[in-house]
């Protein structure tokens, strides 16, 4: 025993018989102290996820294969993912909470509409031309544009330009994933409103409410009374 009075080491699985382990097993139960420092480690948590950088020079060209390799119908969303690789490729995660992808698509391709219970953020990387389309909300990309796709909204991409367009795809999916409760449904693709970025005329003056909301307009209209 340490100062402290725990144990410095526990007691193992495998010192335990058998037989005991047997009865457990069948019912479904197991002992916590075998694996009790590995859950709650002392002092500072064990982690596995390593500092690691991609540069997108060297990312780029195997994007581009894979729009060479595999058209958009057997993709659907034609991502290469940034494993960690403190996580190992299989788990493509960029953390253990958080989901990394590069995306393409190429002119005249449709990703189509879906949404999911994870929340997205895209940050445009390359290309001119693309679009996502968020909740009936057409949202043109160029290069250094944020588009935000929070959970459960319809959302789908295309492109009407020239050349690649690439975004960086970041989720919350092995969040919601560890919780079970990731998962998409699939749907016909939207019909637009006709204004795009309608969003921006509605949210991009500054205050507590929305420009043209009902709220705003009362708030202004009181102001201006005597």
């Amino acid at each position: 025993m340490n100062p402290s009075n725990h144990a410095d080491a526990l007691g193992r699985l495998e010192d335990l018989p058998a037989d005991y382990i047997a009865d457990m097993t069948a019912l479904s139960i197991a002992p916590l102290w075998p694996q009790l420092r590995g859950l709650l480690p002392r002092g500072k948590p064990a982690r596995s996820t390593q500092p690691f950088v991609w540069h997108y020079q060297d990312v780029r060209p195997q994007l581009m294969r894979a729009g060479e390799l595999t058209p958009i119908e057997k993709a659907e969303r034609r991502v290469l993912v940034l494993c960690n690789p403190g996580h190992g490729i299989e788990k493509l995660v960029a953390t253990p909470t958080i989901y990394v992808g590069m995306q393409l698509i190429l002119p005249g391709e449709v990703a189509p509409n879906h949404r999911h219970t994870p929340s997205a953020v895209r940050f445009v990387v390359e290309g001119e031309g693309g679009f996502t389309t968020v909740q009936g909300e057409k949202c043109p990309m160029h290069k250094g544009d944020l588009i935000l796709t929070p959970a459960g909204l319809w959302h789908e991409h295309g492109h009407e330009g020239t050349g690649p367009v690439v975004w960086l795809d970041a989720l919350d999916l092995p969040m919601v994933y560890s919780m079970e409760a990731s998962y998409a449904i699939e749907g016909p693709s939207q019909n637009a409103g006709p204004d795009l970025d309608a969003s921006q005329t509605k949210y991009r003056r500054a205050g507590l409410v929305p420009f043209g909301s009902k709220i705003s307009v009362l708030f202004s209209v009181r102001r201006s009374m005597p």
